[in-house]
């Protein structure tokens, strides 16, 4: 038989997941094995690791900035170009603007580091001597760290996008021993504490970044330094105040945190973002890596990509689901695993909570497309801005009174109200067919196996939690959850 125009796309989904979606998680995977070393309390005092984690808030807003939404844009304009020069030009532009940005916005971030540091975080903190020390000096390091990000946005993007996995791997893969190896030397050899760890992300981004210099030389000087930016900057700018906007998002519960309550809850809630980003790393970061640029070829190849986008919606759901449900129910011995210090394991509360806003922005993600795919980008930091609001309303009011648990839930109401209003937006802008069956069985489920396993005596036993994990595919598959066409996929995968 074949293959339809769905297998194919399907086919070359999984492929640039894994290709290009895996390669990517190398640095938030380093991320993840480095929060065994950062809290450890030996290295990093708690005082000390709740800013860290507020100066990632800084750092990827910071790349949301300076990024300004030019990866999607230059897949947009890369992909559906007619020809080879075309193609070489929108390189060339899109280069050119990503260093003129990286010059002006480096500027402006190192001259006002002491005001921003102060406000994000406050001028000191105990380290492990137990003497204060200025973050000042981390400022700089993280400003160096978004230029370098900056400054390899395009060339990565080109690799994807030409479908050059080994490249691209290589890059990620050099990145994650860099930034081990440099955390090591700098946090354990040389004790220089918080200051080490932003400035190992620093030298990582920097050295990294310069590798591709001569990679992309012969595309800064063919044409006139801004020729071609305007058009890039039309379709890309929308998206600069919805990146923001997802950061904040994001972001703002760790920042109310700081202000409303003391740096024990902003450490806690920390620890609690970077066990439910496993998620996020697992599933939603490989997926939406490899999602947009096929959505925009499938639109190129087909005359309608919605049953695709539909179908996809599906599948991304019920990973998404699968992969939260069983960081909730293994949360105890996920804390244990990435928690060096016992005080981090508190944050087992309520990671359950955190770990679903992955679900709905994966959904979020999703219906977004249309808007890309319509250029109808200004609609979504609209919707971003108004769940921004409803996040601040919600940490206003439980933060003084559950603290770091009352961040938890005001987030997931928070994505919760993303998801809808991104949903009711596409299906204005960009209808499709909803496969209702396939979004309520698996969250019915879900729900019962919660209830069970949180309402009974279920949970305690390590073993029972693993045989009802086993489970859940199975009872999906009997519940009715396949298709025809996906029973004979199956049945043919089962057969070899």
């Amino acid at each position: 038989m074949p293959p339809t125009r769905t297998s194919v796309f399907f086919r070359r989904l999984a492929g640039h997941t894994i290709a290009f979606g895996l390669s990517s998680l190398v640095r938030p995977l380093s991320q993840l094995l480095l929060v065994r070393l950062h809290t450890n309390t030996y290295f990093l005092t708690m005082e000390e690791y709740a800013a860290w984690t507020l100066f990632q808030v800084a750092l990827n807003i910071g790349i949301a900035v300076f990024n300004i939404g030019l990866a999607t844009a230059f897949f947009r304009f890369y992909l559906l170009a007619s020809s080879d020069d075309e193609k070489q030009k929108v390189v060339s532009r899109s280069f050119r603007l990503t260093i003129t940005i990286s010059a002006l916005g480096g500027l402006l971030l190192f001259g006002f580091s002491d005001l921003w540091t102060q406000w994000l975080v406050g001028r000191d903190v105990p380290n492990v001597a137990g003497t204060l020390r200025n973050l000042t000096s981390c400022g700089w390091w993280i400003t160096l760290a978004v230029i370098g990000n900056t400054l390899t946005i395009i060339p990565l993007s080109l690799l994807r996008a030409e479908g050059r996995w080994k490249p691209f791997l290589a890059f990620n893969v050099i990145k994650f021993f860099a930034l081990i190896g440099l955390n090591g030397v700098f946090l354990i050899y040389l004790g220089l504490g918080l200051e080490g760890v932003t400035l190992a992300l620093a030298v990582t981004n920097i050295s990294l970044a310069i590798i591709f210099i001569p990679f992309l030389r012969n595309y800064m000087f063919n044409e006139k330094w801004s020729a071609g930016w305007r058009t890039l900057l039309v379709y890309s700018v929308p998206l600069v105040a919805t990146d923001v906007s997802y950061w904040i998002l994001k972001s703002v519960g760790q920042v109310l945190l700081n202000a409303w309550s003391d740096a024990r809850q902003v450490a806690l809630y920390g620890f609690g973002l970077t066990l439910a980003a496993i998620a996020h790393v697992a599933v939603v970061m490989p997926f939406s890596i490899a999602f947009a640029p096929l959505l925009f070829r499938a639109k190129q190849e087909e005359e309608d990509p919605r049953p695709l986008y539909a179908r996809t919606l599906a599948y991304i759901w019920l990973i998404t689901l699968f992969t939260c449900l069983l960081i909730t129910m293994f949360a105890p011995e996920l804390a244990s695993i990435f928690g060096k210090s016992v005080i981090y394991h508190d944050a087992v509360t309520f990671v359950g909570i955190l770990v679903f806003t992955n679900v709905f922005y994966g959904v979020y993600f999703i219906f977004s497309s249309g808007a890309a795919l319509k250029d109808k980008t200004w609609i979504l930091p609209v919707i971003l801005i108004a769940t921004v609001a409803v996040e601040i309303i919600a940490d206003w009011i439980l933060i003084p009174r559950y603290h770091a648990l009352g961040a938890s839930w005001a987030m997931l109401a928070a994505y919760f109200i993303l998801a809808l209003l991104t949903l009711a937006s596409n299906q204005f802008l960009y209808p499709i067919r909803i496969p209702w069956k396939r979004i309520f069985l698996p969250l019915v489920l879900m729900l019962v196996y919660i209830y069970l396993l949180f309402q009974t005596q279920l949970i305690d036993p390590l073993l029972w939690r693993i045989v009802a994990s086993l489970l859940f595919p199975f009872v999906l598959v009997v519940t009715g959850y396949l298709d025809k066409g996906e029973w004979e996929a199956l049945k043919r995968v089962l057969h070899r």
